[in-house]
């Protein structure tokens, strides 16, 4: 959205910074290429980026069992339904979900991906300090809480990645799109089967 409105801002500027004649309207390029913004030094991995331009984008690639929409209400992704036990809150995964490598994303993954996301230094690390631990149930994850939390759902917006990839530089989601890196290039791809 950001670049869009860069480009339609700037669009109308010639390299001298004044305006082209109205008469003239500015010529729109269009391509199926959009460049998006990075910090080379940092990663890409999300649960290791420390950046807020990296991390901006990430959820494109890697999403979690639930959203936050703008009004705030926990909208679900990986997550069929959730539902709150007293102290725990069950979530029931979508059937037929798959990471951007055709494999099926299964509750040992979200468990492994809540274990790296509650370790210090993530991003989600004060999200989940109520959140105790995680345990597989049939079609989905029970989570452990401090206390019943009727907002539990907001708290498990974290990255679910595939168990055998967590450790990797550049682990397989469950996204939009599929993150790539080509000759040193990071690339998002658009993923067919999201």
């Amino acid at each position: 959205m950001a670049v869009a409105m860069a480009a339609a801002l700037l669009s109308g500027c010639s390299s001298d910074g004044t305006h082209p004649p109205s008469s003239q309207p500015a010529e729109i390029t269009y391509t199926d290429t959009l460049k998006l913004p990075m910090m080379e030094e940092d990663t890409v991995h999300p649960f290791r980026v420390k950046s807020t331009v990296n991390a901006s984008f990430l959820p494109l690639c890697y999403e979690g069992l639930f959203r936050l929409d703008p009004q705030n209400q926990a909208v679900p992704l990986l997550a069929q339904s959730g539902r709150l036990e007293g102290n725990t809150f069950v979530v029931t995964l979508k059937t037929g979900a798959v990471f951007t490598d055709g494999s099926r994303v299964t509750a040992e993954d979200v468990i492994a991906s809540f274990q790296q996301a509650k370790r210090n230094g993530t991003l989600y690390t004060d999200l989940l300090k109520t959140v105790y631990s995680a345990s597989a149930v049939r079609d989905g994850v029970r989570f452990s809480l401090a206390e019943e939390n009727q907002f539990a759902a907001k708290l498990l917006t974290f990255p679910v990645l595939k168990k055998s990839t967590i450790e990797s530089d550049l682990p397989v989601g469950y996204g939009r799109y599929l993150l790539r890196k080509e000759q040193g290039t990071y690339r998002m791809e658009w993923w067919p089967s999201y």
